[in-house]
């Protein structure tokens, strides 16, 4: 199971990693050849479509917690096609809905058509994620990576005709993302014919499953949705307040930080399966061997910083102001990664789904708070980037304390050396600068890793008796 686990872990982290690269050029190319205002469209659309997902009512989520862990074998095909053309009657309707409400309730043209383009990407891409679960949870991982792959291919190719032939229209752009998404789509139910093109279950008993799936997904898709809040809330104010360009800019700088995220993210769409078979003692070890791994990781990962920025001044001059808020977004990778790969996937796997609700509910009401007071009280952007890296922090105390009910782990086991590296980081990139800030951060990064060896050697020897 360990080199199961091991195997389809490396192979989703390696496609990840180049999902990534495609992003971080996807993210350079468009405001280098299109524009300011385009890029700032696009990045209001992803921001729309992190909001959309809530009209899935956690079906999708519903079949990842019901069948997570099960054999191909185990798996009744016909209820999945089942679910999968009731799903796909539904989300046709609500996305219609939805552009109809853009239209009779949003006054902006342009917002309108972002809109629109929003709900049918989301229509489009959660059609495709009742596929990837399933791959998930049979545990087929080179199928899944396979067709993320295709996906990003087919859009950077898209782009790259776009640049040749020259377009200053946001909806085209955007249209190019979709259109990629809908051939993996036509691909997968053309490669997939005998599971969705077979006879079906009865209407009666296709629902009854449909209510079961959505009971049990509507948590955490509704977690999704306040999650995205926790971020969307400040970022919808910044937009409000300053602009759509001030906006792009300052989601430049968060797209790339978030980007060192999936580097490790992708690791939990295959941990979770694993965590079901295990019991509660093989939780806790391993849960204390993610911990460490994850934190040391990431905190090397920051090292990345100055040379990253360096390149990118100098590619994208114009957005100059906005990258310096990589020194404060960046350690937010830390907090979110821990958070997604780790508290949420055990919640997930122990079926405490309400849990990862009530801590979503309660960052999103402390992200309110701050956000009016960061921006329509202080009138300080610096204010309001910088309380998106306290609401990580006070999201990841909240998740931690909601495990720490369930399993016997020790509450806070790195948050002081976490504590203490964001704010070397933040302080030797913001106020120092330059290589010393870097050398500062090095500093305190050595000395965190002494301090750590032993539980670092512990974690060494886990993974070479794993291999």
């Amino acid at each position: 199971m360990k080199n199961n686990f091991l195997k389809n872990a490396s192979i989703v982290f390696t496609v990840n990693s180049v999902c990534v690269v495609i992003n971080v050029l996807v993210n350079f190319i468009i405001p280098i050849l299109f524009g300011e205002k385009l890029y700032a469209y696009y990045q209001l659309e992803n921001l729309y479509c992190t909001y959309l997902w809530i009209i899935s009512l956690g079906w999708h989520e519903g079949i990842y917690l019901h069948y997570g862990g099960k054999t191909e074998a185990e798996i009744n095909k016909s209820e999945i096609a089942t679910q999968f053309w009731l799903f796909a009657g539904y989300m046709f309707t609500a996305s219609i809905i939805v552009c109809i409400c853009g239209m009779a309730f949003v006054q902006q043209t342009d917002k309108q058509a972002v809109l629109a383009l929003s709900a049918t990407s989301i229509f489009i891409e959660a059609l495709r994620y009742i596929y990837f679960y399933y791959l998930i949870c049979t545990n087929s991982m080179k199928k899944y990576s396979a067709y993320l792959i295709f996906d990003r291919i087919l859009y950077i190719s898209f782009l790259a005709i776009l640049c040749i032939i020259g377009t200053n229209d946001y909806r085209i752009l955007i249209g190019a993302d979709i259109l990629s998404k809908m051939i993996v789509l036509l691909a997968i139910l053309k490669n997939n014919r005998i599971m969705f093109f077979r006879k079906l279950l009865p209407i009666k008993a296709g629902l009854i499953h449909t209510r079961e799936l959505i009971f049990s997904g509507i948590n955490i898709t509704f977690s999704g949705f306040v999650n995205g809040m926790v971020k969307g809330t400040i970022r919808f104010a910044i937009e409000a307040y300053w602009g759509v360009l001030i906006f792009g800019k300052v989601s430049l700088a968060l797209s790339i930080s978030n980007m060192f995220t999936q580097f490790v993210q992708s690791v939990s769409t295959v941990l979770f399966p694993v965590l079901r078979r295990f019991d509660y003692k093989d939780k806790e070890k391993i849960y204390c061997y993610l911990s460490d791994g994850l934190d040391s990781l990431m905190s090397v990962i920051f090292l990345s910083y100055l040379p990253a920025v360096w390149i990118l001044k100098h590619i994208l001059p114009q957005y100059e102001d906005g990258l310096k808020y990589m020194a404060v977004l960046l350690p937010l990778c830390l907090y979110d990664a821990r958070n997604i790969v780790i508290n949420n996937t055990y919640l997930k796997a122990l079926h405490k789904e309400k849990a990862i609700l009530i801590s979503s509910l309660i960052t999103t009401g402390f992200s309110f708070m701050l956000a009016f007071l960061a921006v329509y009280i202080c009138h300080n952007l610096d204010m309001a980037v910088c309380a998106l890296v306290v609401l990580a922090v006070i999201r990841n105390i909240v998740s931690e304390y909601q495990l720490s009910k369930c399993i016997s782990i020790k509450m806070g086991r790195n948050f002081v050396g976490e504590i203490v590296l964001t704010l070397a980081f933040i302080s030797g990139n913001w106020y120092i600068g330059g290589i010393y800030g870097t050398l500062f951060y090095l500093v305190i990064l050595l000395l965190y890793l002494w301090l750590k060896r032993k539980r670092i050697k512990k974690l060494f020897i886990y993974l070479k008796s794993s291999i």
